[in-house]
C-alpha cells in the first residue's frame, strides 16, 4: 500500500496533510461539478479538430498550457516550484509518473477521436475508467469503499454504458474501433488518477504544480515528435488554432479543480463522481454534433445521477 509512509514529504512540506473526508461533501463535490463541465468542453473541442489530432496536436495545446500556466505558478506558488527542485526521489518518481501516463492519455485521445465517434469512445473512457481507479485506491491507497460507494460505482458505469449504446455499442461494426479505444484510454485514465491522488493527498504536492510540472515534461517529451510533423502543426496553426488555445487554457483548469478535491474526498468516491462530465458530455454529443438517441442519453444520465447521489451519502 502507497501513501503511509511517504505522507508529507513533498520537498518542505512537514506536516501531515488533513484525511480526505469518507463520502462526498459540498466543497469537493462542487469542485467536481465545475471539473466535469470544463473537462466535456474541452473534449467536444478536441473531437472538433481530431482530423489534426496524434502527438503534434497534444504538443501545441500543451505549449499553450505551459504558456499560461508556468507563469501562473511561479507568481502564486514560488515556495512549491523551490520545494520540488529540493524534493527526494519518492516526490520526484510521482511528478514523473504522472507525466508519463497523462502523455499517453493525451495522445491516445485525440487517436482515438479519429476513429470512433466522441459518444461512444468518452462514455466507454469515462465509464470504465471509474471501476478500474476505485480497485486501483483498494490495491494501492488502501481505501475501504462502503456499499453505497460501490453501487454508486457501478450505476456509473452502467450510465456510461447505457450512453454509449448499451448491447447495441458491443454488436455495431463501425463502433467496435470506439469500444477498444475507450478501454485502453479508461485504463491510464485510472492509473494517472491514482498516481496523482497519491502526489496530492499522500505527498502534499500542490495540485497547480503537479499539473504544470506534467505538462512541462510532457511538452518536452514531444517536442521531436511534433518536429517532425511540419504538416500537422501548420494545420493546426491555420485551421485549428482556437482549439488548441481553448484546450490549453481549459484542459489544465478542469483537473486542477478535480486534484483539489482529491485533497478533500477519496479516490473511490471522487474519481466516480468525476464522471458527471458524461452527462454533460452526452448533451453536447446530442446538441452540438447531433449524434442522436436523446432518450438513451437521458435515461444514462440519470443512471449516472443516481450514482453520484449514492457517492455523495458513502
Amino acid at each position: 500500500m502507497i501513501g503511509d509512509r511517504e505522507r508529507g514529504q513533498a520537498g518542505g512540506h512537514n506536516a501531515c496533510p488533513p484525511a480526505p473526508d469518507a463520502a462526498l461533501t459540498a466543497t469537493p463535490l462542487l469542485l467536481i461539478v465545475c471539473s466535469s463541465l470544463l473537462h466535456a468542453g474541452w473534449n467536444l473541442i478536441a473531437k472538433r479538430m481530431s482530423a489534426a489530432g496524434g502527438a503534434p496536436a497534444v504538443w501545441a495545446y500543451s505549449l499553450v498550457t505551459v504558456a499560461i500556466y508556468l507563469p501562473a505558478l511561479l507568481v502564486i506558488a514560488p515556495g512549491e516550484v523551490a520545494a520540488l527542485v529540493q524534493a527526494n526521489g519518492t516526490v520526484a518518481l510521482a511528478v514523473l509518473a504522472s507525466a508519463l501516463l497523462h502523455t499517453a492519455y493525451a495522445v491516445l485521445l485525440q487517436r482515438g477521436y479519429r476513429s470512433g465517434d466522441l459518444s461512444v469512445v468518452y462514455p466507454v473512457a469515462r465509464g470504465a475508467a471509474p471501476l478500474l481507479t476505485t480497485c486501483g485506491a483498494v490495491l494501492l491507497l488502501g481505501e475501504r469503499p462502503g456499499p453505497a460507494a460501490l453501487a454508486g460505482a457501478l450505476l456509473v458505469a452502467a450510465g456510461a454504458f447505457w450512453l454509449g449504446g448499451g448491447r447495441a455499442m458491443l454488436s455495431a461494426a463501425t463502433r467496435r474501433p470506439g469500444v477498444g479505444w475507450g478501454l485502453l484510454i479508461a485504463t491510464f485514465i485510472a492509473a494517472y488518477t491514482v498516481v496523482d491522488a497519491w502526489a496530492v493527498a499522500g505527498l502534499a504536492v500542490g495540485a497547480l504544480l503537479l499539473d504544470t510540472a506534467g505538462n512541462l515534461l510532457r511538452l518536452a517529451i514531444l517536442t521531436p515528435v511534433a518536429l517532425r510533423a511540419p504538416a500537422s502543426l501548420r494545420l493546426l496553426w491555420t485551421r485549428y488554432r482556437w482549439h488548441v488555445l481553448a484546450i490549453g487554457a481549459i484542459s489544465p483548469l478542469s483537473y486542477i479543480l478535480f486534484l483539489l478535491a482529491l485533497k478533500h474526498a477519496p479516490v473511490h468516491a471522487s474519481a466516480p463522481a468525476r464522471e458527471l462530465s458524461l452527462l454533460f458530455g452526452a448533451l453536447l454529443g446530442t446538441l452540438v454534433l447531433r449524434e442522436g438517441r436523446p432518450l438513451e442519453r437521458m435515461s444514462g444520465a440519470a443512471l449516472i445521477a443516481a450514482g453520484v447521489a449514492l457517492l455523495a451519502r458513502g
